[in-house]
């Protein structure tokens, strides 16, 4: 099963599996009998990731029968052959709940299973299933006061804010173990638009080998809920509130306001050109990109590196697990700057003009201050100081890492 893992975290690296899909087949291989340790969680997979995975060499001619009739290599071959974007449209965890199944049927189950992959067929026979695509166009309306929602969606999601009137376009792949099973599908297939007291709610049936990428025009100031399983998600000139979940999939918002909350389990966060009242982006494993944004902010990421550019919001706050912060400040510091990571490097600059006191700090690292502190102390890789009258806070430390501050150049920007 080792080596089924190896290529299993291959397929990550290619772009066919998330690493929590990755994780989640992980996990239902190794409940067969003849296992070892398993992969604890979601974090050990990912991590697994990043490291180097070595290509797969084909088995020596005296073992390739034995490896020819493992059920579970079998399934991976399956998984292998077929592109990013059929892969992009399978429900990893009905995968994984099918081999859960066949694991307590015996493995003979899987083996058979693994065969009707290949084949088309089967309960993992979506793996090559046959397709069609349809597309759906509706009128849309939603009332001043009330907010738009999408829930459980797989497929991207493209929301442009800015029209007169509004419209949703729905482009939607059928996968089936035959055409007539996909073009059924689609037939079958009727989305809708459903007003509530508070909101505009777009709901798709709920089917197996279904994926909708939905395009959607709003009037200017509609805010905006979004849950998504699978899929990227784009919004943009809404100037309104703006809150995105998503399992697997990159974020990006442009010209945003009011809350923004953005969170992601595998993928990127990028923010262009928002003024909000308070801003939330969390991603497990993913960049982080802010560009020209305003408004109290909050970062969070397990493994990715975070970058704010000409950040102008009073309060900044950053933790990355693993991961380079680079924080550059259009506007001097007077409310709360904290800024943590444990494995990386961390850089800070600001204008002059800062009112704040000033801790830098490395356990395993060096501090690069170049900016003049009053009431300045050094101890060891630690820096303390004020500047101004010392109304607001400028903390920033690494476990491992290097820690500098300073002065940004008054032409950028």
């Amino acid at each position: 099963m080792k080596e089924e893992i190896r290529r299993i975290m291959q397929l990550v690296k290619d772009g066919k599996l998330s690493p929590e899909d990755a994780a989640e087949l992980i996990e239902a291989f190794e409940e067969s009998p003849d296992e070892t340790a398993p992969v604890d969680d979601l974090e050990e997979a990912a991590a697994a990731v990043d490291a180097e995975v070595p290509p797969v060499e084909e088995p020596a001619a005296a073992g390739a029968g034995k490896k020819s009739s493992d059920p579970f290599a079998k399934l991976v071959e399956s998984i292998e052959k077929i592109t990013n974007d059929v892969a992009k449209g399978v429900n990893w965890k009905d995968v994984a709940d099918q081999v859960r199944e066949g694991v307590n049927k015996g493995v003979d189950a899987i083996k058979q299973a693994a065969d009707e992959a290949r084949q088309g067929k089967g309960p993992f026979g979506v793996v090559f299933s046959h397709h069609t695509v349809r597309t759906v166009e509706l009128p849309l309306s939603v009332p001043e006061g009330k907010l738009f929602r999408i829930e459980g969606h797989t497929g991207d999601v493209k929301i442009e804010g800015g029209y007169d009137i509004g419209a949703v376009t729905i482009d939607a792949t059928f996968r089936a173990y035959n055409t007539e099973e996909a073009e059924s599908a689609a037939e079958r297939y009727t989305p809708l638009l459903e007003e509530t007291a508070d909101a505009v709610t777009l709901r798709q049936p709920e089917g197996h080998g279904v994926s909708a990428d939905v395009t959607v025009k709003l009037p200017k100031g509609t805010p905006v809920n979004v849950r998504i399983q699978t899929g990227d998600c784009v919004v943009t000139g809404t100037h309104a509130s703006v809150k995105v979940e998503c399992s697997s999939g990159d974020i990006r918002v442009r010209e945003g306001a009011g809350a923004i909350e953005l969170r992601t389990v595998s993928g990127d966060i990028r923010l262009n050109d928002c003024a909000s009242s308070s801003v939330t982006l969390e991603t497990k494993s993913g960049d982080v990109i802010l560009d020209k944004t305003d408004g109290s902010t909050t970062v969070r990421t397990a493994s990715g590196d975070v970058t704010a550019y000409q950040f102008s919001g009073r309060n900044l706050s950053i933790e990355a697990a693993s991961g380079s912060i680079t924080a550059d400040l259009a506007t001097p510091v007077v409310g709360n700057v904290n800024i943590r990571t444990v494995s990386g490097d961390i850089s800070l600059m600001t204008p002059d003009g800062n009112d704040a006191r000033v801790t830098l700090s490395t356990l395993r690292g060096d501090v690069n201050c170049a900016v003049e502190l009053a009431d300045l102390t050094e101890s060891g890789s630690k820096i303390t100081g004020r500047l101004g009258e010392g109304s607001g806070v400028i903390d920033v430390s690494a476990v491992n890492g290097d820690v500098s501050f300073n002065f940004r150049d008054a032409t950028v920007g």
